[in-house]
């Protein structure tokens, strides 16, 4: 039967969607497995002709004896074509030629007139559908005169059907087969003499007859193990036992009646006839079992490319699941970018192709269609190209090269157009994907941009315009006389306060870009504990004037750190405290010592940090996300603290205390015991 595609519409709503009036592309679309090829061939056929397309599903009454399957698939050809841009309808009627030509006809007294028609031909198989017109010649006897023009476009393979006698394997025999062959026959050589040495002579020579049911067994047994030429030899060792042990004159070949030649002739014909079914079922078995292999491998194609982060990974373990499963080479040809008219990579690399093959991809990929053995009734080449396409355009060839003892029918050539058509969806989907990210990572470091030009713009100019201010109103009354030692001193430590901030906000943006491009080299050593506490409260004794601090330390313990790295950790949390502590509230630092980690623990007094933030607040300008204008700084101290504790193996994290306040906590893995030491207190 033809498979044909009629872009088209409705004839009483034909001139309310499209204004062509050079014509349009008409078709029809049905379950056929290569629809999708040949709503390329219609758009591409559109596009060319610069004119509207649109696609139609005609429901005859064979659409009710379709499958779950096949219906679900013209709901996913007509989905196709929306996202193609074709306009889609679905509609009713008794037989698809008489509609297309009712369509074809309407559509020339319309704006919109049919002008091409794209038709998919399928092979016919069988005298009969021979002896059929086919839809096509139906339709261009009708329509030929109206100046439409039709392209047709076979979408069929010519397949190899195996005859049953092939399917025998006459070539499947192996020297284990044969040894088995003649095992079976000994075993039932050995039952037939036990049953005649257990019953009495008279009953014997009335029932020796049975003996043949032991060697029919036999042969079918073997022929079901190992095929049929076993199964063969094995009918032929029983005939000969039979004819030698059980047939008079017992001991000789040959018989002394002509019944009994009969007879010997009979189970001759039965044991090779049980041999031929044996086989034959064994043959279909396996059949069965390589569908199902084959139908597996779809869903281990899907799965295993789940896996997979890129498309040249991807392309490997589909290529080696492939290959595993067919026992046949496989190979991706790939263009350089999506929809190239030029392929210009192969998967794998190693991967040779003689001229006349390399005419045959480049047809495959340039026509869109199916070339290589077993299409077009070729098979000279040892290569069979499947194209590789989706909704938005070619992704590539696949490659398969057939052994030349594998005969081809029509479930291959669906399977390899099933893995191709699959193989395609992940590819495009890994690009989508990458793209998508791509785009993501754009966009997050384009608002990071826009997130610390604003924090330039705010936090950096606010204590700038204070030390002009402070230094301003300093000018200003220095030259009025005004000026008295007590507000210059003031103002000049107000400048002062506001320069130190200001440098601290440019020091923490250069710290985590030279943190995180790996500029700074860490250089680890035994530090005493106290250290890089003592360090600290000395350079900020001017910021912690105004709370009361409380260190709570044992000099017992050895830290292995980056002494000046870690002062900038202790430094920005005791800092991060101060902005949020009232004045004249405690801060205090302590220690928590496990057998296998040394932590430093800051606690303020504060309002404490929402659980949902605990974690967020150490993302880079994170604070830049809440409306606090309040307490100014870039956002970037914290994130500062988190990349060097993971630079020394160490962590930092925050808690929210049970009584008031939040506690961060700086922990380091490695920790020896010293000599003891006073407490220290502040």
């Amino acid at each position: 039967m033809d498979i044909l595609y009629v872009l088209c519409m409705l004839p009483f709503k034909w001139s309310k969607v499209m204004n062509d009036r050079d014509g349009i592309v008409l078709a029809c679309i049905d379950s056929y497995p290569k629809s999708k090829i040949l709503l390329r061939i219609a758009a591409n056929k559109a596009a060319e002709k610069k004119c509207g397309w649109a696609v139609i599903y005609i429901e005859t009454a064979a659409h009710y004896k379709l499958n779950t399957e096949g219906r679900e698939q013209i709901l996913q050809y007509l989905k196709l074509a929306e996202e193609m841009g074709a306009k889609t309808f679905h509609i009713e009627g008794k037989s698809i030629t008489d509609s297309i030509i009712s369509f074809v006809n309407e559509s020339q007294k319309s704006c919109t007139p049919v002008k091409y028609i794209v038709i998919g031909k399928r092979r016919k198989d069988g005298i009969l559908a021979k002896l059929r017109p086919s839809i096509i010649k139906k339709i261009e006897k009708n329509v030929s005169a109206q100046g439409v023009k039709i392209q047709k476009v076979p979408i069929s393979m010519r397949s190899h059907i195996r005859p049953w006698y092939e399917r025998l394997s006459l070539n499947d025999i192996s020297i284990r087969g044969i040894s088995f062959a003649c095992a079976s026959v000994f075993c039932a050589y050995i039952l037939s003499q036990s049953l005649q040495a257990s019953i009495p002579v008279v009953e014997w020579r009335i029932n020796s007859y049975n003996v043949t049911a032991f060697f029919l067994i036999a042969c079918v047994i073997t022929s079901l193990r190992h095929g049929l030429l076993p199964g063969l030899i094995s009918a032929i060792l029983s005939f000969t036992i039979m004819n030698y042990s059980y047939v008079p004159p017992l001991h000789q070949f040959g018989f002394e009646h002509f019944g009994d030649g009969i007879s010997i002739s009979i189970f001759l014909f039965s044991a090779v006839l049980l041999s031929i079914m044996g086989s034959y079922s064994r043959a279909s078995n396996e059949a069965l079992v390589n569908k199902e292999k084959r139908s597996q491998l779809l869903y281990q194609i899907n799965r295993i490319a789940g896996e997979a982060h890129s498309k040249k990974q991807a392309l490997f373990l589909i290529h080696d699941e492939l290959e595993k499963v067919l026992d046949m080479k496989v190979a991706f040809f790939i263009p350089g970018s999506f929809n190239q008219p030029i392929i210009n990579s192969v998967f794998p690399k190693d991967t040779k192709l003689i001229e006349s093959d390399r005419k045959l991809l480049y047809k495959c990929w340039e026509k869109i269609k199916t070339t290589g053995f077993g299409a077009d009734r070729e098979f000279k080449t040892k290569w069979r190209f499947e194209p590789m396409i989706t909704a938005h355009g070619g992704v590539g060839v696949m490659g398969i090269e057939i052994p030349p003892h594998v005969k081809l029918d029509s479930s291959f050539g669906r399977l390899c157009y099933a893995i191709s058509d699959q193989v395609a969806s992940i590819t495009e989907r890994i690009d989508l994907t990458h793209k998508i990210n791509q785009a993501q990572i754009t966009a997050e470091k384009e608002q990071l941009r826009s997130m610390l030009l604003s924090s330039v713009s705010h936090d950096l100019k606010t204590p700038l315009a204070s030390i002009i201010g402070a230094l301003s109103v300093h000018e200003r009354m220095k030259k009025s006389d005004k000026l008295s030692p007590q507000i210059a001193e003031e103002l000049i430590e107000t400048a002062l306060n506001e320069a130190q901030r200001l440098d601290s906000f440019i020091t923490n943006i250069l710290d985590i870009t030279r943190i995180e491009s790996g500029d700074i080299e860490f250089k680890r050593q035994w530090e005493s504990c106290i250290t890089p506490v003592q360090s600290v409260i000395k350079r900020m004794k001017h910021r912690l004037v105004n709370h009361n601090l409380i260190v709570d330390i044992e000099d017992n313990d050895e830290i292995k750190m980056d002494l000046m790295m870690t002062e900038q950790v202790l430094q920005n949390v005791l800092d991060n405290a101060v902005k949020y502590s009232t004045q004249g509230k405690e801060i205090k630092i302590y220690t928590e010592v496990t057998p296998k980690n040394f932590s430093y623990v800051i606690r303020d007094y504060g309002l404490g940090i929402p659980k949902e933030k605990l974690l967020a607040i150490f993302d880079k300008y994170e604070r830049l996300k809440h409306t606090d204008t309040v307490v100014a700084g870039t956002g970037l101290g914290l994130a500062i603290c988190k990349a060097i504790m993971e630079k020394q193996n160490g962590t930092i994290y925050a808690r929210n205390h049970p009584d008031s306040g939040v506690e961060f906590v700086i922990s380091f893995p490695k920790r020896r015991k010293r000599k003891n030491r006073p407490l220290i207190a502040a």
